[in-house]
């Protein structure tokens, strides 16, 4: 028995799925382009609103009024639209003549407006024969674009005779002008016919009965006048129009969709093959792409993603604050690529170390299938351009309003919906990764793109309703990637030129302070010498004396509160990096304690040796948490002391000797030389050593090369007052080394990293007199770090 289906499904289909009048239009448009049209018209006339229709007719008709002609006509020319010519306004009334009574005016008006108000599509592209409209246009679901973009995509090279990828496949665009209104006539003729084929579609039924059967619909094509042999060419005319039509939202669709249709990053007149009528008159883009105003962007970002390098999937993230003359590149690979678009294991429970590829999960898989992609983004401080340059702003400013909010994404050269609008947070950058910054990188002021293909990613399909991909594992994987590249690489490194920039260091300082000291005492000695050789000026010496002094005042106290400043910097820090040790250390001894109540549950524990030692083991093991974070708070922290590295090292073994026989890592503690102390803050120091424990714990859990054992090795040598940390885990790539101590700057997933404990660990070795520096690389990665101690 064959599957039947009412004819409210085309609605839903139509009406109902497609979201706005630009994506309605945009579906026609696509047609015109896979018909090969080089020029595609969209013409809009409405002489009365659709509103001021429903309006009329509900003040005339729908109350019990007495019927008055002249009335109704003088009512009926006053709603007209006012944009619309004279003589257009002209031809309604006459068509709407003077109707004898209500119901016949009633069904006159609608009449006049259904003729009168229209959007016709037109293209000059291939254009359909008789048969096609009847085997193809009127079959819903039409799977010839997509045998088209299959055969293409299969070929060896992707250049195929030169032809461009269809950019539909789904065989349902066409019902998107039910969007726009509910009766449809397509005029339409191929290159060796000699007339021009008609169908008329008429849906207005399908709103009105519910219960219609999809096979009552009942449509045939006709001939129409006759052509040249040559001609070719489309023109859907939607009639009944369902929403009102202004020059206001023509220049609203121009601005925020119609611009953006076709890429123009490349191509700066990328939409020019469209015109859009309003009216008869033809309307030009509200904001052209200037791609010479790109120049004056504070800064740019490019991101490749390719999924066969050398070591597999990499991606290469470039930024350029241009403003300040600074660069940075990045390259992911391996591990780290795969901890940047990682998240917590979907099974319950934690991830062992000795376990494949812990906390892997379908998105971490999807990395070779997501295709290559590339994206660009330009970023524009709108704030300071407007401050230091406004005139420049009166331009530059509604060209960065038009353009920007996010990524537009296009696929073949074509705009994916609606990615890259100011409503479409589709990579959640306002919201979570860049809002919380007090640096101003924000979606409204970036102008950019991504560019895919279909032969690239296939596996990134557009939804039904066209917002936008579908959900699936190479998606959440491109968003992750994406988020990673702007919110972490772009975003810390601007934030460290810019506060490299700022900051005034205390060698700074000081020679400033020096500065103004001597340039006062020779100010002071020569007004002096001026009062004494002229003594009527000595009023004047004496107000520029007391001015001079109050200078010297402000800027006392502008040093004070510098360094009271710089304290509750230092504190912070502190502060920062202890918490980042407790987070730890808390869920340790949640664990810890955890494990000891469930042993006292036990009745017979008093009894059992074997319980007993396991009871002791873990209140040892809570001890031991407990302990540590005494020695991280600040009063214990405040005095130096002279210390055995080694001992504070197996003070760090001690902690994670649990979670590291759990998981099957082995800690080696070796010591060369004769013993000898540093003199050190001891909390300070622990913390260094906990937060590279804590590291290399995480990456050894996400190595990809299991052929080795999980080890972490200590060696401190007493001669050159060093301590070396390093793992067997995959090592810190060379091609991002130089960020690894920036602040924020994470390449672990959302939640487990906050970029912070490197650049901490780093500051607190500063303040005890050492340097933390990576060790040297070895086949393209550092395994581990090196702290030394000055002498």
């Amino acid at each position: 028995m064959s599957i039947r289906f009412k004819a409210r499904v085309l609605l839903e289909l139509g009406a109902e799925l497609i979201s706005s009048d630009a994506v309605a239009i945009y579906e026609l448009v696509k047609n015109g382009i896979d018909a090969g049209s080089r020029q595609i018209e969209v013409a809009i006339k409405v002489v009365m609103q659709p509103s001021a229709l429903r309006s009329l007719t509900g003040d005339w008709f729908g109350a019990q009024r007495p019927w008055d002609v002249d009335a109704f006509l003088e009512d009926t020319r006053d709603r007209l639209e006012s944009t619309a010519s004279d003589s257009d306004r002209e031809l309604f009334m006459q068509s709407l003549g003077r109707p004898e009574n209500a119901k016949k005016a009633a069904i006159r008006v609608q009449e006049v407006a259904f003729e009168q108000n229209s959007i016709t599509v037109s293209d000059i592209g291939s254009g359909m024969t008789r048969d096609s409209l009847v085997d193809c246009y009127l079959t819903v679901g039409t799977p010839g674009r997509l045998h088209e973009k299959a055969t293409l995509l299969s070929a060896a090279t992707s250049d195929t005779s030169g032809q461009k990828v269809p950019l539909g496949e789904k065989g349902i665009g066409r019902l998107a002008a039910m969007r726009l209104g509910h009766y449809v006539e397509v005029h339409t003729g191929a290159k060796g016919e000699n007339h021009w084929n008609i169908l008329e579609l008429d849906w207005r039924p399908i709103f009105n009965l519910p219960d219609l059967d999809a096979d009552q619909l009942d449509f045939s094509a006709t001939l129409g006048t006759s052509k040249a042999f040559e001609d070719t060419g489309t023109d859907i005319i939607i009639r009944d129009l369902q929403t009102d039509w202004s020059l206001k939202k023509i220049e609203s669709l121009w601005k925020t969709d119609l611009s953006k249709l076709a890429d123009p990053f490349d191509d700066q007149y990328a939409a020019r093959f469209l015109k859009i009528l309003f009216q008869d008159v033809q309307q030009r883009p509200a904001q052209p792409f200037d791609r010479d105003l790109l120049s004056h962007a504070d800064a740019y970002c490019s991101i490749k993603y390719r999924t066969k390098g050398e070591k597999g999937p990499i991606m290469h993230v470039n930024v350029e604050y241009r403003r300040y003359s600074a660069a940075v590149s990045s390259a992911y690979t391996g591990a780290h690529l795969e901890s940047a678009v990682g998240g917590a294991p979907k099974a319950k429970g934690r991830a062992k170390i000795g376990d494949r590829l812990a906390g892997s999960d379908e998105v971490i898989a999807a990395l070779p299938t997501l295709g290559d992609f590339d994206a660009e983004f330009y970023w524009f401080n709108r704030g300071r351009i407007m401050r230091k340059d406004p005139t420049l702003w009166t331009t530059l400013g509604p060209f960065v309003t038009s353009w920007s909010g996010g990524l537009l994404v296009y696929r073949d050269g074509y705009r994916v919906y609606p990615y890259g609008s100011g409503s479409e947070d589709w990579l959640d950058l306002d919201r979570k990764a860049l809002a919380s910054s007090a640096f101003k990188l924000n979606r409204a002021q970036i102008v950019g793109r991504l560019v895919v293909t279909s032969r690239r990613n296939p596996c990134l399909k557009d939804q039904t309703n066209r917002e936008g991909f579908r959900d699936c594992p190479e998606k959440e994987a491109l968003r992750r990637l994406l988020r990673q590249a702007i919110a972490t690489d772009c975003r810390t490194f601007l934030e460290k030129v810019e506060k490299a920039e700022k900051v005034l260091d205390p060698t700074t300082v000081t020679a400033l302070d020096k500065k103004i000291s001597t340039s006062s005492s020779a100010a002071k000695r020569t007004l002096l010498s001026i009062e004494k050789r002229l003594p009527n000026e000595r009023e004047n010496v004496q107000q520029v004396l007391a001015e001079l002094s109050e200078v010297l005042d402000a800027w006392k106290r502008a040093k004070d509160a510098l360094a009271v400043k710089g304290a509750e910097i230092k504190q912070y820090v502190h502060l920062a990096g202890i918490g980042l040790s407790v987070e730890f250390i808390a869920h340790e001894l949640a664990r810890s304690t955890e494990q000891a109540l469930e042993l006292l549950r036990d009745k017979n524990v008093s009894s059992d040796p074997v319980k007993l030692e396991s009871l002791r083991a873990q209140l040892k093991t809570i001890n031991k948490r407990v302990r540590v974070i005494d020695e991280l708070s600040i009063p214990g922290r405040q005095i130096k002391s002279q210390e055995n590295l080694k001992e504070l090292a197996e003070v760090i073994r001690d902690v994670y000797d649990t979670k590291a026989k759990r998981h099957n890592v082995k800690v080696r503690i070796r010591d060369f030389g004769k013993p000898a102390t540093v003199r050190v803050e001891r909390g300070q120091v622990i913390q260094i050593l906990d937060n590279l424990m804590s590291n290399a714990m995480y990456w050894l859990g996400r190595r990809i090369d299991r052929t080795e054992a999980p080890v972490i090795d200590i060696n401190v040598d007493y001669g050159s007052r060093s301590l070396t940390f390093s793992d067997t885990g995959p090592g810190i790539p060379t091609s991002i080394a130089s960020r690894v101590f920036d602040a924020f700057y994470t390449t672990k997933p959302t939640g487990d990293g906050r970029g912070l404990g490197l650049a901490i660990a780093r500051q607190l070795a500063k303040e005890n007199g050492a340097e933390l520096e990576l060790i040297p690389a070895e086949n393209g990665a550092h395994h581990g770090f090196a702290i030394t101690f000055k002498g």
